[in-house]
């Protein structure tokens, strides 16, 4: 629904495209990955792909997460909005929002499931170290989509 509301003016694919290479650090490189390559032509009678991997690995967050969570709290910002909520349960989401809520001086909640809390890296204190709320979520891992939603309802109250 709020895709329908955005239009994109060309300066503003321009400033995505400049983020995602300064911040982010995109372009990544791909890797060809010979050996790889050669093992599956190896048991294929010398017929198989050439394998290559996408290095997002490499982007300044360790991951691709931040490709879409800079673009997504672009558009947040375009339309108003002045805070960003996320749930997490790979540690690395959390890191890519808080990191470009930072960037675009948005707020950021970050609902945590417990298991994730219990493991304090340096990720999870990167988050803490911009600055931004992290609050565990009391339900099921499983259902992290409903519990952030109701989480937020019981605490924005």
């Amino acid at each position: 629904m709020a895709f329908g509301l955005i239009n994109y003016p060309i300066h503003q694919i321009h400033q995505l495209a400049k983020a995602l290479r300064d911040y982010v650090g995109r372009e990544t490189p791909l890797y060809h990955a010979e050996r790889l390559s050669e093992y599956y032509k190896s048991i294929n009678n010398g017929n198989g792909p050439d394998i290559y991997l996408k290095r997002e690995d490499l982007n300044h967050d360790g991951s691709h997460k931040m490709n879409n969570a800079l673009a997504q709290a672009m558009i947040a910002k375009r339309m108003g909005c002045k805070s960003m909520v996320t749930a997490t349960g790979s540690k690395q989401h959390d890191l890519a929002t808080t990191a470009t809520c930072a960037k675009l001086a948005l707020e950021c909640t970050v609902f945590m499931a417990n298991f994730v809390l219990k493991v304090m890296d340096n990720e999870f204190l990167s988050t803490l170290l911009l600055g931004y709320g992290v609050l565990p979520m009391r339900r099921s891992a499983c259902a992290v989509t409903k519990a952030v939603i109701q989480e937020f309802l019981e605490t924005s109250n």
